[in-house]
């Protein structure tokens, strides 16, 4: 084992990023982050609130996702058409 890398850090055999467009895509492209988070949880495992933020913040700055808080700790996350961008 690397010493610089501690016990629990791991790669991901598919991209949360990825993860999370597919879930949002089979959601009609819609879904509150909660039940993205829940959705992520039984797809990939455990992630940090660090690493999700990270992935949100790439897709929506890509351009392929919008995300609007709704409500005081409730986001809505949509995925933008082609359209759109």
């Amino acid at each position: 084992m690397n010493p610089s890398v501690n016990e629990h850090t791991y790669w991901r055999a598919f991209p949360l990023t990825l993860s999370i467009m597919n879930i949002v895509e089979r959601r009609d492209g819609v879904i509150l982050e909660s039940d993205l988070i829940r959705l992520l949880e039984e797809e990939v495992g455990d992630f940090s609130d660090r690493e999700l933020n990270s992935a949100l913040m790439k897709l929506e700055i890509e351009g392929l996702l919008q995300i609007r808080e709704i409500s005081k700790g409730q986001r809505k996350i949509s995925l933008i058409k082609k359209g759109q961008r």
